[in-house]
């Protein structure tokens, strides 16, 4: 984000300004790809090589992708049977297994290379170079890419862009709101929905719309390209998916030097004992403060208990005397009575 945003908003920006600047920048960007995707369209970059395969992606790619894609060219001098890398400044050789196809043309290094940034690597270029193969497989030549892409945000109507100025958006949306309609219409009825479809798929080779224009992710055979992992390991299914089980990766050792407690300065020291001595002594005040407390609150409960004590003994020596002064006043009467 600090990266996109960069040279349009500060931290003392109010909300309003914020709200311009933000528009201002997705502007600038979307200038920026236009005048890219012209320039994609209307020059050339050089190849480095004679290489058929460097031209076929010459004519595809765009410049900036054809760019990274030439790396991989120019790093064939190091491979031939091996790799020869740097490590701390050593030369070092490293083995890379590469399978070849020879009916189809088709390779597969274990670098990963492909799978991991979509570029054909050099382990992959040397191969075929030496099959003597002219053009790569369908496959290497992604369609996000290519140059003469479709890309359809560009017919998305935003603040950045003015009506007036793109007939071809005006269109689009015209053509989209009449399309929903007819589909909300359609959709009511099986009958109706495949006769619809019927009309698109008329319209679509009228117009030239195939399924070739998709994205290379949908392969010929109507399925995702990545549905099958390129290792042998076994897919686990569950609830009767089909998904791929996708697991959380290896845990790793951290680069670099490991924790450990640094050298501190004498004032940085000095510092942190006098932190530690104060947080110290305020824990011992408050302890000190809350034995207290405690010690008052027992003397309270003695004292209490002390009170209800003598009541107690109080009221059961009035208990006693009363029941004395009743037994004599009985024995009396009795004494009297027999006189």
């Amino acid at each position: 984000m600090n990266g996109f945003f960069d040279g349009f908003l500060n931290s003392s920006m109010t909300l309003q300004q914020f709200v311009v600047q933000y528009d201002n920048a997705l502007k600038f960007k979307a200038q920026k790809e236009i005048e890219a995707n012209f320039s994609s369209l209307n020059t050339k970059v050089a190849c480095g090589s004679q290489s058929p395969i460097e031209r076929q992606f010459q004519v595809e790619y765009t410049h900036a992708k054809f760019e990274e894609v030439q790396i991989e060219f120019q790093s064939r001098m190091n491979c031939f049977i091996k790799e020869e890398c740097m490590w701390d400044g050593i030369c070092a050789a490293k083995y890379y297994h590469v399978e070849f196809d020879p009916l189809t043309n088709d390779t597969r290094c274990y670098c990963l290379l492909f799978e991991f940034k979509g570029i054909i690597c050099r382990h992959c270029l040397l191969v075929l170079g030496q099959e003597d193969v002219q053009n790569v497989p369908s496959k290497f030549v992604l369609c996000r890419w290519s140059k003469n892409i479709r890309r359809k945000h560009t017919l998305i109507r935003a603040t950045y862009s003015s009506l007036h100025q793109e007939p071809k958006m005006q269109r689009y949306q015209s053509l989209c709101k009449r399309f929903y309609d007819i589909a909300e219409a359609a959709c009511e009825s099986e009958s109706a929905s495949h006769e619809f479809e019927k009309e698109l798929n008329c319209l679509g080779k009228k117009f030239g719309v195939t399924s070739s224009l998709r994205n290379n992710i949908i392969s010929e055979g109507g399925q995702l390209r990545y549905d099958n992992p390129l290792t042998d390991t076994p897919s686990y299914t569950a609830c009767g998916s089909s998904d791929v089980l996708v697991r959380s990766p290896v845990v790793v050792k951290r680069k670099g030097r490991p924790r450990t407690n640094r050298l501190k300065s004498s004032v940085e020291t000095l510092s942190r004992k006098g932190k530690t001595a104060s947080r110290k002594h305020a824990s011992t005040t408050m302890l000190q403060q809350n034995e207290t407390t405690c010690s008052v609150t027992q003397s309270e409960e003695v004292l209490c208990y002390s009170t209800e004590t003598q009541e107690v003994s109080q009221l059961s020596e009035m208990a006693s005397l009363g029941f004395m002064s009743l037994l004599s006043t009985v024995h009396n009467n009795f004494d009297n009575s027999q006189c």
